[in-house]
């Protein structure tokens, strides 16, 4: 996903760069090196987010990040050196039939960026405000998420094993259909069996097998699984039965729970921190890195506020998956931030060449607005494949990544970050050189001999 992001940018760039220079080589040379630190920096921010992964607890968290990294390196590396090289073998006749002439200028179209560009610069900071409160109405909505998701509610389609459970319920309303497992010492069996009885919330417990010096305690709850009565069962019974393990279904899900609280407590404010100091190297400034990051939070809330405000009623789920959060948050923060790199590095570059802050901001837009739209598009689609998939939690996050990337697509990176840009002018780049002064710019492109 990341490669279409980077071939896009750098596709747009040297098709520009085509129409001013005469060699695709020297074009190719240009393009490279007025977006190659952007595509670099991308890289960086889907890296350092899928890394930071190595933090969490659970495995399945944790294992994602380097393969996850691994991929995001090698589509840099092939579209640094594999792409630009068939594109210059191809020259021109890659962009056939519009191919782009030398000394030709593109026509000028009444775009939905330029429009958009014209009312941020009309009205900045009555867009900015507008946009920053739907954003926040919108994340409203993720207090009305549903519950922790249930194993039973963990498909699309209730399979069989689901539906003998749900039988097994019904004939058996007065106890829960799935036993809690205690592992004890085989010397302390009957110990056990006594304080399990009398635990509060406890139907009924029996000592099962014994092997390697340990004996199996079924313990039947009274309460229905993963209720909260028979999560503080649970709990009641690992305070009270020392020198034993609970576990089960019911236990597994709690500790699943709890790993992934933990996690996201962890990992979040590692990846903010990853990806904020991968931008100020970036933009040399603080302003802008901290508006990039707090627009990735706002995707994410208001991303998290639509799936509360449809998962229960559209699609009828019970609950939400418990790893949502962080896994959403990742994948919106180190993907989503690539959009920003492409706009505010561009807009940097054209501020370096001379051009007012709110000139720069719209020529950004107007430039990368296009690729920021396509890759977006792509993205978003990609993710919404999993909405097809039969378990839920799969579903839950190809739905809120797909709204996520469309919100930040569309509204947050063309035109609230467009209008900040416009609305703060050269303090977005505080406190480099480039917030004091006009005179302390330096030209961004260097002419090329031809």
């Amino acid at each position: 996903m990341p490669a279409t992001d980077y071939a896009l940018l750098i596709v747009s760039r040297y098709r520009e760069e085509l129409r001013r220079i005469e060699r695709p080589y020297d074009a190719m040379k240009t393009a490279l090196r007025g977006c190659g630190p952007a595509v670099i920096a991308s890289s960086g921010t889907v890296a350092a987010g899928l890394l930071c992964l190595l933090a969490a607890d659970l495995n399945s968290n944790r294992g994602m990040g380097p393969l996850g990294t691994v991929g995001v390196l090698c589509a840099l590396v092939a579209m640094l050196s594999l792409l630009p090289a068939l594109l210059v073998l191809l020259g021109r006749r890659a962009f056939w039939p519009l191919i782009p002439a030398f000394g030709s200028t593109p026509k000028q179209r009444r775009s939905l960026f330029s429009a958009m560009g014209s009312s941020a610069g009309r009205r900045p900071v009555a867009v900015l405000a507008a946009g920053a409160v739907a954003l926040g109405a919108l994340a409203l909505g993720a207090l009305n998420l549903p519950g922790d998701l249930k194993q039973e509610d963990a498909f699309v389609d209730r399979p069989e094993s689901v539906s003998a459970m749900l039988t097994l319920a019904d004939a058996y309303p007065e106890s829960s259909s799935q036993p809690v497992t205690v592992m004890t010492p085989a010397d302390r069996a009957e110990a056990t069996l006594k304080g399990a009885t009398a635990t509060e919330g406890v139907e009924s417990a029996q000592i099962g097998r014994t092997g390697g010096g340990w004996t199996e305690v079924s313990v039947i709850a009274s309460a229905p699984p993963q209720t909260g009565a028979e999560t503080r069962t649970i709990e009641s019974l690992r305070d009270t039965l020392d020198g034993s393990y609970v576990g089960g279904a019911s236990a597994q899900q709690i500790d699943l729970e709890n790993a992934n609280a933990r996690d996201q407590k962890v990992v979040v404010p590692i990846v903010l921190l990853s990806v904020l100091l991968i931008l100020i190297v970036l933009l040399r400034s603080l302003v802008a890195p901290l508006m990039l990051v707090a627009a990735v939070v706002a995707v994410w809330g208001a991303s998290l506020g639509i799936g509360g405000l449809v998962f229960e009623p559209l699609f009828g789920f019970e609950g939400t998956d418990p790893a949502l959060g962080l896994l959403s948050f990742v994948f919106l923060v180190a993907l989503g931030v690539d959009y920003g790199i492409f706009l505010m590095h561009r807009m940097r570059e054209e501020s370096l060449g001379g051009a007012e802050p709110a000139e720069a901001a719209l020529t950004a837009l107007r430039t990368t607005g296009g690729v920021i739209a396509s890759a977006g598009l792509v993205l978003a689609a990609t993710f919404a494949v999993l909405m097809n998939m039969g378990l839920v939690s799969l579903v839950q996050l190809g739905f809120v990544i797909a709204i996520g990337v469309l919100l930040d697509t569309f509204l947050v990176r063309t035109y609230l970050v467009t209008s900040a840009g416009v609305a703060l002018g050269g303090k977005v780049w505080w406190p480099g050189p480039m917030s004091k002064s006009p005179d302390s710019r330096t030209p961004a492109r260097q002419p090329v001999k031809v």
